[in-house]
């Protein structure tokens, strides 16, 4: 029998957006409770700080949007593509994510617990500091990231692709790792054990690393006696 496989990250699937023309701006300033905004083109819009729960963004295209320091909790994320944006210091608890894309955007310290991600792509974010507790992560690829310092305790990250990525001093204490890529980032400080990287993907220098940091010493092999 053979056993069942981490889906690829090269089935992620991209945010669909109509062929038709989309609505430029939000209809307020302001973001209210329960909303749906659905296919708009926002550029330079300025949503920091504000709070609101049950939003939900649909086939929506954001470039430059701040929303630094905002509460969205409970916030629907599906066929969004988030370019140049500033999402520092949000508060996203229970987030749903699903078909989204972001690239060069600053994360930092964003706080998105118990959140579900699928199908998303990060692309050259800083995402450093960043508290993603118990999320769960399904088809969801992170490249040339800076991930450092960040939070993943408990969370699914099964099958996710780190590539290029800092992961320094990064906490995984109960997570799920089986399947996920760490080749190729720096893991220097990495909080995990044995039990969390089964099923990890390392390259050997990556490996001799990970074993030292669990105080296993690793010497050359004696020569033979004459």
């Amino acid at each position: 029998m053979t056993s069942k496989q981490p889906p690829s990250n090269s089935a992620i699937k991209q945010p669909l957006f109509p062929k038709k023309m989309m609505t430029r701006g939000l209809p307020t300033a302001t973001l209210s409770d329960h909303e749906q905004y659905s296919q708009l083109t926002l550029s330079q819009d300025l949503l920091m700080g504000q709070i609101a729960d049950y939003l939900t963004f649909e086939q929506v295209q954001c470039k430059g949007v701040n929303m630094n320091s905002t509460t969205f909790t409970h916030l629907q994320l599906g066929d969004v593509r988030l370019t140049e944006c500033d999402l520092a210091n949000a508060r996203w608890p229970e987030a749903g994510l699903h078909r989204v894309e972001a690239s060069e955007c600053r994360i930092t310290g964003i706080l998105a617990i118990e959140a579900k991600f699928q199908d998303v792509f990060f692309k050259q974010c800083k995402i450093n500091l960043a508290q993603f507790r118990f999320s769960t992560f399904k088809a969801v690829r992170f490249e040339d990231c800076d991930l450092s310092d960040a939070d993943f305790q408990g969370a699914d990250l099964t099958g996710v692709s780190f590539v290029r990525c800092n992961l320094q001093n990064v906490e995984m204490s109960g997570a799920k790792l089986i399947g996920a890529d760490l080749r190729s980032s720096t893991l220097d400080g990495l909080r995990a054990g044995p039990r969390e990287l089964q099923g990890a993907i390392v390259d050997s220098a990556q490996a001799l690393v990970l074993v030292q940091a669990f105080g296993i010493v690793v010497k050359s092999s004696l020569p033979d006696k004459v």
